[in-house]
């Protein structure tokens, strides 16, 4: 699985966010992406994608407000990789109440249409030993959110080489089948007629 970060920001400022990710995706396919004016954004060599906007750009305009930034990345990302692998985390905001998601879910409605999900962390949850149970409830669920992305295991290549096997034995076993009932077929038409 491989989880890319897409963001306007240097990814110093969402380390946080990437260590978090490390915790139960490998290290290495975690992924900041940097999006500018003059580069196009490659979603489709990601499993899942993470749109990260700071409140310390200024304000929260991500889609549907006046110079929002991510309008296109985000119908991009939900193009490519559909809604359920895209969430929205907003960071660095007073308050990550419910009431504060729900304004502005109201204000940029795109963000719901395209995104699983939207998050808003506070400056604390940057720190190690955040407790803040709103932080910890967002962080649960990302993960479930992610992980629920990952694409189906194969068993591995044992269980193919047995099924593989397993469908084998039945062509085979068709096989003599048909075999055996055309010299049942044959041995009537031929020697019951003498």
């Amino acid at each position: 699985m491989t989880v890319g970060i897409f963001s306007r920001d240097d990814p110093t400022n969402y380390k946080w966010l990437t260590d978090f990710l490390c915790t139960f995706v490998r290290a290495g396919d975690v992924t900041p992406v940097l999006i500018s004016n003059w580069s196009k954004i490659e979603p489709q060599k990601y499993t899942f994608t993470n749109l990260y906007h700071s409140r310390t750009r200024g304000r929260i305009n991500v889609t549907d407000v006046t110079d929002a930034l991510y309008n296109n990345e985000l119908e991009t990302l939900y193009k490519t990789l559909g809604k359920r692998k895209v969430i929205v985390v907003i960071d660095d905001l007073d308050n990550n109440s419910d009431e504060e998601k729900t304004r502005i879910l109201m204000a940029q409605p795109t963000i719901h249409r395209m995104a699983h999900e939207l998050f808003l962390f506070p400056p604390g949850a940057k720190l190690d030993n955040d407790t803040n149970h709103v932080n910890i409830s967002n962080k649960r669920r990302i993960r479930e959110i992610i992980q629920a992305a990952r694409p189906p295991r194969s068993s591995s290549n044992t269980d193919c080489t047995i099924s593989c096997g397993l469908r084998m034995k039945l062509v085979v076993i068709a096989i003599v089948l048909l075999l055996y009932s055309l010299a049942i077929i044959l041995y009537n038409k031929w020697f019951l007629q003498w």
